[in-house]
């Protein structure tokens, strides 16, 4: 089994790659028959287990009923070329269920949340985490982002609404 929750770990697992093709001798012991599963868990080191939950992969309904119970939706998608010109399907799922959201300053997303939207001031792990704790720490401005939010759900994701501008694609 290996899971790895969302970017968390990505860098360990990315030099436990790196060393197993570097390496030839873990080339021929690190494969499926000889691995049962990788698991990473950070949250009892950083001290954040009681606060969090790693869910793995989740889709549908399962995937709705988890993205509902958050008080903040964060959307780590990095400031690239590409990014900076896709809509987010976070953007759409969080707006429809009220989730107040946090996101690197991405064109589209800033388009699409507007003044709804809470935005890093820089594109580092740090400046995505600075609007996120401004948003924790206030109850009020966090409700009324995620009103906000949902406000805008039925223009941005409705069908009858969006289709002159695919169309005109």
């Amino acid at each position: 089994v290996y899971r790895i929750d969302h970017y968390l770990a990505k860098e360990t697992v990315l030099n436990l790659l790196a060393l197993r093709f570097a390496n030839s001798i873990f080339t021929t012991n690190w494969d499926h028959n000889t691995i049962d599963h990788v698991q990473i868990t950070v949250a009892e080191e950083v001290g954040i287990a009681g606060y969090i939950t790693f869910t793995g992969y989740l889709r549908g309904n399962d995937l709705l009923a988890a993205f509902s119970t958050f008080d903040i939706g964060v959307m780590p998608d990095p400031v690239n070329e590409y990014n900076d010109k896709i809509s987010m399907n976070k953007v759409f799922e969080y707006s429809a269920l009220g989730v107040p959201s946090v996101a690197y300053d991405l064109f589209e997303t800033r388009r699409l949340l507007g003044p709804a939207g809470q935005f890093a001031e820089d594109a580092t792990p740090e400046g995505l985490a600075r609007p996120c704790l401004t948003l924790n720490d206030d109850d009020k401005a966090r409700a009324e982002r995620g009103r906000a939010a949902k406000a805008l759900a039925p223009a941005s994701s409705d069908w009858a609404c969006e289709r002159e501008k695919y169309l005109a694609a």
